[in-house]
Parts: C-alpha cells; structure tokens; sequence
C-alpha cells in the first residue's frame, strides 16, 4: 500500500465504494480514513533544533565555524 501513489489508491477507493453500493456520502469518508492510515504509516522526519528568538538570541553568543 505505502508504494502506491496516493491518488491511485483513492481512485480504488471510490470505484469499489461505488462497486459496493456505499453511499455516497460516506465515500468521503472512506478516502478520508485511507489518508489518515497512510498518514500514520509514514516515517517521522527528525525536528531540526530550534532556533533562539528576540532576547535569548541576543543573550546567547554566536558560535564560530
């Protein structure tokens, strides 16, 4: 499923909802959940450390390179 392109596995989402005679307005929502599980499946990037603002920037020397 995660080799897939997004759009297709949508596509085969609604054409089976259709083949199966959901309602409509639950196709949406079919979709929906997909996405959320693809979501859920995807690696985490790391969090670059984040960056001294205002006065703690000021407060805080520059390291040199």
């Amino acid at each position: 499923m995660l080799g897939s392109s997004t759009l297709r596995i949508y596509k085969g989402i609604v054409k089976y909802t259709a083949k199966q005679n959901y309602r409509a307005d639950l196709r949406q929502e079919a979709v929906a959940r997909a996405s959320a599980i693809r979501q859920a499946a995807r690696e985490k990037k790391d969090e670059p450390e984040k960056k001294a603002r205002g006065a703690k920037a000021k407060a805080v020397p520059e390291k040199e390179s």
